[in-house]
């Protein structure tokens, strides 16, 4: 009998990705995009896919996994972008964020972090969790002072010179034309990519193919940006019935966060964040995999990308889609309860993406006490920041409150894009 992960990689992941990475070949095609860098760790099962389907279509495009993370690629690029846009990333919100998450976003340890609280003569606890407002009292005064910017330049620089080493290995900087592929959302990587090579003194044009963009390009420098199941415009009920963090749990990678290169061997690699063993959450990874190159296995065809119709697979994708993100049973949601899941750069903290012990914060999602509280500016009570996956937490109430609770949230992700 095969395990739930593997049926949602099968029923699930395997027809959806199959349409987008059928999507994403054929406009490289049109583009004359001959190779595409799928960027880690969204894009491992993604560029696993395109590899199966280019080697037996016979598509003239190379298929490249590039470890990278918005960390390992915005690091590098802090001693010589904006200062405006430097401290907006540093100190931009997240679901928890402390002084020692901020200082990690930047490459700061222990020793860093004390040299520069004590040269501003600030006694905090840097694992206390702060509210936004407090950021912002203190933002200017670390990212002004000369200890901070010091330290800041030296790891920028080291962090630039490695990462440049290994896009040469990698052959970034030897093509007028690449392609990126990822899950989207912001298209901020493109961004930190595209400042790298230019700063590098490359001139590579780069189209990004996204699965789903919420935002519009910062820049049109940046280079083009297509996106496939909807944009920061367009395909209104697809943004609706949607979770993105869902979708990168279905896109999870057996390997941790980059966080920067090393040379072995005469050869740059990754260098991953630390984190506990995971070897079983891993072997739940590969599962979920299996299951969806089984698909794409049983599924191709010498035809499959001649009869290939974008409106019908995104039609399909549709129906799959929101019925598991929405509507997912409650052995589908149980098979997820091991994936847990950050909104922070940092990768500092984590927490599962749904499970029966968030139902007490559901009553959080009611629409009309939501309504009141965003229209007085209220605050909770509890320290309740927003689940990441509160369709599927619904899961594990009696079948009509199960409902209702979708009802309310439903009708809240409506206004909260009719109002954008």
């Amino acid at each position: 009998m095969k395990s739930s992960l593997y049926e949602i990689g099968n029923k699930i992941s395997g027809p959806v990705f199959f349409n987008y990475v059928l999507w994403v070949l054929k406009n490289a095609q049109q583009k004359n995009i001959k190779t595409l860098y799928f960027l880690a760790r969204d894009g491992f099962l993604l560029c696993k896919i395109a590899q199966i389907i280019s080697k037996n279509l016979g598509i003239d495009i190379e298929c490249r996994y590039l470890y990278c993370s918005r960390y390992s690629l915005r690091l590098p690029t802090y001693h010589f972008i904006e200062e405006k846009e430097a401290i907006k990333l540093i100190f931009s919100n997240s679901n928890e964020i402390t002084l020692k998450n901020i200082f990690v976003r930047t490459g700061f340890d222990k020793n860093d972090i004390e040299k520069v609280l004590n040269s501003l003569g600030i006694n905090i606890d840097i694992n206390e969790e702060l509210n936004y407002q407090k950021v912002k009292s203190i933002k200017n005064k670390i990212f002004k002072n000369t200890i901070y910017q010091k330290l800041l330049e030296e790891k920028s620089v080291n962090a630039y010179n490695n990462i440049t080493a290994y896009f040469k290995q990698e052959k970034i900087f030897d093509h007028e034309h690449i392609g990126i592929v990822d899950s989207g959302w912001t298209g901020s990587m493109q961004r930190s990519l595209r400042q790298i090579i230019e700063h590098y003194g490359k001139n590579v044009k780069i189209t990004g193919f996204y699965f789903g963009m919420f935002a519009k390009p910062k820049d049109i420098k940046d280079g083009e940006y297509c996106s496939w199941y909807f944009s920061e415009s367009k395909n209104f009920w697809r943004k609706v019935l949607f979770c993105n963090n869902v979708l990168e749990c279905m896109l999870s990678a057996p390997h941790e966060m980059t966080i920067g290169y090393w040379q072995f061997n005469n050869k740059w690699q990754p260098i991953y964040k630390k984190t506990e063993s995971k070897a079983n959450f891993y072997k739940l990874v590969n599962e979920q995999i299996n299951g969806c190159l089984d698909y794409i296995y049983g599924n191709l065809t010498n035809e499959t990308l001649v009869n290939f119709n974008n409106d019908i697979a995104l039609k399909d994708s549709f129906k799959i889609l929101s019925k598991f993100m929405v509507f997912a049973k409650k052995s589908e949601v149980d098979a997820y309860n091991k994936f847990l899941f950050c909104d922070d750069v940092s990768e500092e903290y984590s927490q599962s993406l749904a499970g029966k012990s968030q139902v007490k914060y559901l009553k959080n999602y009611l629409i009309i006490p939501r309504i009141i509280r965003k229209i007085f500016r209220r605050k909770l009570n509890d320290k309740f920041k927003g689940l990441f996956w509160a369709y599927g937490t619904a899961a594990y109430l009696p079948k009509h409150k199960g409902i209702w609770y979708r009802v309310n949230i439903i009708i809240w992700e409506t206004l909260r894009y009719l109002l954008k």
